[in-house]
């Protein structure tokens, strides 16, 4: 789920991100299990939100760099999309509920 998230929540317009993130989950979580992987789809949503928080995380440090690691406008573009990702999902919530 951790790369799940970072590539939805980084790299995905947020609008169609939030159009399409129950479906994508909900395939992908069918498509473990016909893996022979079982993750429910409540705690697939659940790791989702958790590790939208370290693609904020890997989104933030990438544009601290500047542009040593990439292009800053994508990596501050990317501090945008994952930012609005953790707003949206209530991920900083779900972590204080958790501690």
């Amino acid at each position: 789920m951790r790369d799940v998230a970072y590539v939805l929540c980084n790299s995905i317009p947020g609008e169609v991100r939030a159009a399409n993130e129950h479906d994508w989950l909900r395939r992908y979580c069918a498509l473990l299990g016909e893996a022979g992987v079982t993750l429910t789809e409540d705690d697939a949503w659940r790791q989702y939100r958790l590790f939208a928080v370290y693609s904020w995380v890997a989104a933030t440090s990438t544009a601290g760099m500047a542009s040593k690691w990439q292009p800053l406008e994508i990596g501050v573009a990317a501090t945008r999309r994952t930012t609005q990702a953790c707003t949206q999902l209530q991920s900083v919530e779900l972590l204080a509920e958790l501690i």
